[in-house]
């Protein structure tokens, strides 16, 4: 619920924006990107760790649809699935996002 609610004020950053009105920058912990795209992809948390690796630094950008919606529910993978202890009517409701680049460190070789 917490990565969902950061999209949620990423998204009200940008309608407030005073140049463009659409473009935000936020610094995360790795941890916290990999949940992300744990998130948005429909990955299993565990496996999120060695599948997205986040160097630091790197960027990843993201465009996030600020009138469409996408819904996590019980059974989904990043919460473990059928397996999951979630509650069965749990409902994590988030804007949708679609990743334009993951983890871009070309700016950090020198």
């Amino acid at each position: 619920e917490r990565a969902a609610a950061s999209i949620d004020a990423l998204v009200e950053a940008a309608r407030q924006g005073t140049s463009r009105g659409d473009v935000v920058v936020a610094v995360a912990h790795s941890a916290f990107i990999r949940f992300l795209l744990a998130l948005l992809l429909d990955e299993p948390l565990v496996s999120s760790y060695s599948k997205f690796k986040v160097d630091n630094g790197g960027i990843t950008v993201l465009d996030i649809d600020t009138v469409r919606k996408s819904t996590l529910a019980y059974g989904s993978k990043v919460v473990g699935g059928k397996l999951s202890l979630i509650d069965k009517k749990t409902r994590i409701v988030f804007p949708e996002t679609s990743i334009v680049r993951f983890n871009e460190v070309r700016h950090l070789s020198t």
